[in-house]
């Protein structure tokens, strides 16, 4: 192995843990309702969504402002990101991920938990890697008492505001 193919091979090694970190630090923001520095993590033309939805938020600060005018009139959350898939294409400063994730959240409803995927694009900016897209898919969003039938019901997104929606997935059911 040449030395360039090691020196490569080493930066995708090191590229794969600073997105690890991005993902990583978007949790802890969150959960610390620290919404200037959540901003700091976005492209500035960066893509906010729900899976499947029309609503998209543009930009950093959009991004974190949105996330702001949910989380921060609810309590503690938890967010714990499990096992997260990192892909490069040809271009070295562009990479897509899916991160497997759960959450638990709190709010005047009462305490909630979700099981997400999210469906990344990541790029190199200004050195560093930001989320460029950011499209969240839903198991189940449910309140804790309702979380032993979840899995079995055919509306597994049961919202705060008393909304029931279809999960993103599985799209069969059981």
């Amino acid at each position: 192995m040449t030395d360039k193919e090691i020196a490569t091979r080493l930066r995708r090694l090191e590229d794969r843990e600073e997105i690890r970190v991005l993902v990583a630090l978007y949790s802890k923001h969150v959960d610390d309702h620290d919404f200037s520095a959540l901003a700091t993590l976005w492209a500035p033309d960066a893509r906010y969504s729900w899976k499947d939805s029309p609503d998209v938020t543009i930009g950093g600060e959009k991004v974190a402002a949105l996330l702001k005018s949910r989380i921060e009139p609810t309590g503690p959350s938890f967010h714990v990101n499990h096992d997260h898939v990192i892909e490069f294409g040809d271009d070295p400063d562009h990479a897509t991920g899916l991160v497997c994730a759960h959450a638990e959240t709190s709010g005047p409803t009462g305490q909630n938990m979700a099981a997400i995927r999210y469906h990344d694009r990541y790029v190199r900016h200004g050195g560093q890697w930001k989320f460029a897209e950011r499209a969240l898919a839903f198991l189940y969003f449910t309140p804790v008492g309702d979380y032993h039938e979840i899995m079995r019901a055919e509306h597994r997104m049961r919202l705060p505001n008393g909304k029931t929606l279809l999960a993103h997935w599985p799209t069969f059911q059981s």
